[in-house]
């Protein structure tokens, strides 16, 4: 026989899977950046720019970053449905909001030379990821 569950409990769940939408998510974005730099550089930074080695580079760079983000937020969200606390994963995808934010930050900083519809979406789905990875991570860390 199943018992009720409480609203708290339902508010966790909830919680933990914004959590792993958001890490498998940035494990996405990584995997694609690493194997496809230009592809993510493109609505950021414009095609021709996308094209030189160098941004590629950093675009794979940054592919690795959310990729280790990613993981270890899924691997901490997985012990914390063990029965861990939920610190560590609060802390990894507090991390991974923060490096949004810096992302919607370096968009802002970069406007004029960005191209008009790349610097919107970036900025929009640098801060929107930004807001959520930062309150989720709160919440976890506090349930």
């Amino acid at each position: 026989m199943s018992r009720r569950r409480t609203e708290d409990e339902i508010t966790v769940d909830l919680e933990a899977l914004v959590a792993g939408t958001i890490a498998l998510a940035r494990v996405t974005v990584g995997v694609t950046a690493m194997c496809f730099p230009t592809a993510l550089a493109r609505p950021w930074v414009g095609e021709e720019t996308a094209s030189d080695p160098n941004v590629r580079t950093l675009s794979r760079a940054l592919g690795a970053r959310d990729l280790a983000l990613g993981a270890g937020a899924l691997r901490a969200l997985a012990l914390r449905g063990a029965g861990e606390p939920g610190a560590e994963a609060a802390y990894w995808v507090a991390a991974g909001g923060m490096c949004d934010a810096a992302d919607a930050a370096v968009t802002v900083l970069g406007w004029r030379k960005l191209s008009r519809a790349g610097r919107w979406f970036v900025f929009a789905a640098a801060s929107g990821a930004a807001v959520a990875g930062l309150a989720v991570g709160h919440r976890l860390k506090h349930s």
